[in-house]
């Protein structure tokens, strides 16, 4: 059988670009509110779609750890509580995040409390696992080549 064809022989690796959301995460009623060690704050985590083109499908992120200072785990208190503590600790969803309109980002936005009990004082790092899916569409041109004979 004879034929012709378009498609490479195996498989390719595809060489794109780093395409994902960014995030924000604010938190008080000014500049100058802060997060005290014995406070109750709502957080605002959102997510943006930074590209053109592109939509960014079932975008979430789960709260993995949060360290505190000297790169450790937060104390519990002596009753077992946590002394700094997330709701919800797990999985926020952002749902889908479509591509740039002209300079406006395509953003959705979650709210968190942040309960801090006998925290010690010093800076904080929270992780975020981030899992979503790349949708693009692309418009292409295939050729096929065939050769006619006399009949």
């Amino acid at each position: 059988m004879r034929g012709s064809k378009s498609c490479p022989d195996g498989c390719k690796t595809p060489k794109l670009p780093s395409l994902g959301p960014c995030f924000e995460l604010r938190w008080g009623d000014g500049k100058k509110d802060r997060i005290e060690t014995e406070d109750i704050e709502c957080l605002c985590i959102k997510a943006c779609n930074p590209h053109r083109g592109v939509t960014l499908k079932d975008v979430r992120i789960t709260l993995s750890v949060i360290l505190g200072p000297d790169n450790r785990l937060p104390e519990d208190l002596p009753d077992g509580t946590p002394s700094v503590d997330l709701k919800p600790a797990s999985f926020i969803s952002f749902g889908d995040l479509g591509p740039c309109r002209g300079e406006e980002k395509a953003c959705s936005s979650r709210e968190l409390a942040l309960i801090t009990r006998g925290a010690r004082e010093g800076k904080y790092r929270l992780f975020v696992g981030v899992c979503y899916e790349v949708s693009f569409e692309q418009f292409s041109i295939g050729q096929f080549q065939f050769e006619l004979v006399k009949s």
